[in-house]
């Protein structure tokens, strides 16, 4: 899937190194952007990185990656869902017609967080 770019994120640090790959899992882990389990069996994109002379580790479900590779140009690890919803609540949202191509997974994922999004504005 293309990236649309729909929210580009000021970066104000660089990394030394940085390397990524897509892994299956082989116990249990945390994903770093929406804090669910990720389970034996399920695959991951595990980063290692450098930054400032400090080494980071982050694990991400395959639904957050996909989110993430679709509309980000630029981003925080940690920080995809607060993007997102800054997005959604203040500039006007994605297009409906952008989450084309995504796992069911990921559809379900995304129509829980709209919908949170949505319950929030009511109040």
């Amino acid at each position: 899937m293309a990236t649309q770019c729909f929210i580009d994120v000021d970066i104000d640090c660089y990394n030394q190194f940085h390397s990524e790959r897509v892994v299956t899992a082989r116990k249990d882990h945390t994903c770093c952007e929406c804090r669910k389990t990720i389970h034996p069996g399920e695959r991951y994109e595990y980063v290692f990185m450098v930054t400032d002379d400090i080494p980071k580790t982050y694990k991400t479900c395959y639904s957050c990656m996909e989110i993430r590779n679709a509309f980000f140009c630029s981003w925080y690890y940690t920080m995809v869902w607060e993007e997102l919803w800054e997005v959604e609540r203040w500039n006007g949202g994605i297009p409906m017609c952008s989450f084309n191509g995504f796992s069911q997974e990921t559809i379900e994922e995304l129509s829980d967080f709209f919908d949170e999004v949505n319950e929030s504005e009511e109040e």
